[in-house]
């Protein structure tokens, strides 16, 4: 294997570790594509519990010694970049069986300031143990997953013959609707936020900005995670109307929101192409967010503003949503945009593909 030759009389075995309690998010619904559909002749999903980093850490070692086979290639799916993902499969590699290969997702990159961590102790804490892991990740890893160049360039930065596959896998092609549907739907919510009901997301600074324009306006806030400190927000600090939250949603009625809303608001300081800028450009929103440099490769699809400036947002919001339809020949290109990058079984195969390429798998 070492010298690149063909192994195809060997059994591959993959092998993803996670919490039971982790939802299926964007990086994980990635994941587990891949892992479902490529030929891997054995496939385990280990679901770990733990009540502390250390017990998390033994817990990974120890699922590992018992699952890796001496007799088969054992490809090994780093949950993500964080510190505690990445150093138990890791420390494996170096300590117990280097001829493991680990496969790594490194989609963004945590800011470190203070600012854009919004001063909170537990983020800047998380954002830091980010950088870590996907510097060991970058270090150690044997290839790695990514959806936009960016990240890309990032990671050759320390490893110039780094093995790394960028794909978008957006949103799942069944759910995809008739163009005619989204350009001929009744939209009545102006502005929608799904995904993580955190403060990472930006979800505070979408309430800053949509107060002094809530009288006349509507926004909805639908994701995963406890709303009560959201109601805590919309109903003592700012005092906001025409705003509804939905929590723990289906599948179908979270594109039923999309289907009735024209812009979708999305402030994250932190992501790399979210599967949620997918699903919006098939539904026919247009995307108003905080320009990061994970966006390069879409850029041209999206109305971005400066991190961090609410007032920019705001405007940017009333601008996109005034100015809608004017906007048709975007929407329409954003659309078969979404088409192309959809989580099918097409898109998926073009990945497994590069990993049996790289593994010398034929």
């Amino acid at each position: 294997m070492s010298n690149g030759t063909s192994i195809k009389n060997i059994r591959t075995r993959a092998i993803y570790l996670t919490p039971s309690s982790t939802p299926n998010r964007g990086g994980m619904r990635y994941i587990l594509s891949i892992i479902n559909q490529c030929n891997f002749d054995e496939r385990k999903i280990i679901y770990i519990d733990s009540t502390s980093v250390f017990s998390w850490i033994k817990n990974v070692l120890k699922y590992l010694r018992e699952n890796v086979s001496q007799n088969e290639l054992n490809i090994v799916f780093i949950r993500g970049a964080p510190v505690l993902d990445s150093i138990g499969p890791i420390l494996f590699k170096l300590f117990f069986n280097r001829n493991i290969k680990l496969i790594a997702p490194l989609f963004h990159l945590n800011p470190l300031s203070q600012s854009k961590n919004r001063y909170d102790k537990s983020t800047i804490i998380f954002s830091f143990m980010q950088r870590i892991g996907a510097f060991l990740e970058i270090l150690l890893a044997d290839i790695f997953l990514t959806e936009n160049t960016y990240i890309s360039k990032y990671i050759r930065k320390f490893r110039k013959n780094a093995k790394v596959i960028v794909k978008q896998l957006g949103i799942t092609k069944n759910y995809i609707p008739n163009i005619e549907q989204i350009l001929t739907a009744d939209k009545d919510i102006d502005f929608l936020y799904v995904g993580g009901l955190d403060k990472s997301k930006g979800v505070e600074d979408i309430l800053r900005a949509f107060k002094p324009i809530s009288k006349d306006h509507s926004l909805i806030i639908a994701g995963y995670g406890s709303k009560d400190w959201l109601e805590r927000l919309i109903n003592r600090k700012y005092n906001l109307e025409n705003v509804s939250i939905y929590t723990n949603i289906s599948e179908e009625e979270k594109f039923k929101l999309y289907l009735r809303s024209k812009v979708y608001v999305f402030p994250s300081v932190a992501d790399g192409i979210p599967i949620t800028f997918h699903e919006a450009w098939a539904y026919g929103n247009l995307i108003v967010t905080y320009m990061l440099p994970t966006y390069i490769d879409i850029k041209d699809r999206i109305f971005g503003v400066p991190q961090l400036n609410i007032e920019k947002l705001r405007e940017k919001m009333v601008y996109v949503l005034s100015n809608y339809d004017k906007y048709k020949e975007l929407i329409v290109s954003n659309y078969w945009y979404a088409v192309k990058n959809s989580n099918s079984p097409e898109n998926v195969q073009e990945i497994c593909d590069k990993i049996y390429r790289y593994l010398n798998i034929s």
